[in-house]
């Protein structure tokens, strides 16, 4: 049998693609319950900056490498929401979370969820959001999300 080192490449990333099913691998250094309730204070950390303006949570929650999309569609990163945060108060008098579900996938979480607010206008209204959080040095860091607006009506049901 003639095996050519190309072969040899070849066998060596399928074998690692099948042993880590093409996904991160798993840390069980961590306690899932108590990741969950890092990022459910992450999550609720991030929704009282909407009424407190407060840019250094951002900086302290926002991975360096953050990019999010706005519920218009626009993209953001870290820097420019701390800069915009600071520029341009957000206007909400309230922000409740009323719901949020968390999925693990090796160091990388997966929290979805809506919470209600009203701005200082009196208008109410809903963001329903996904964000990705990834797991470095020991500490929880949200790396994306996407917010969708919606009018204040009766939340979605669980899936």
């Amino acid at each position: 049998m003639n095996i050519q080192p190309k072969h040899v490449i070849v066998g060596l990333l399928l074998l690692g693609t099948l042993s880590c099913g093409g996904r991160p691998p798993a840390d069980a250094s961590y306690d899932r319950t108590q990741a969950e309730a890092e990022i459910r204070d992450i999550e609720n950390s991030w929704a009282q900056v909407a009424v407190s303006g407060d840019p250094a949570v951002i900086a302290r929650i926002f991975a360096d490498d953050f990019v999010g999309v706005a519920p218009d569609g626009a993209q953001y990163t870290k820097q420019g929401f701390i800069d915009d945060t600071k520029a341009n108060p957000l206007g909400f008098a309230t922000t409740e979370l009323n719901e949020m579900k968390v999925r693990f996938e090796g160091n990388v979480a997966v929290a979805q969820g809506h919470e209600t607010f009203t701005r200082k206008d009196g208008a109410r209204g809903r963001f329903v959001w996904t964000d990705v959080l990834v797991r470095r040095g020991g500490t929880w860091q949200l790396i994306a999300a996407q917010d969708a607006m919606v009018p204040d009506a009766k939340p979605p049901t669980s899936v």
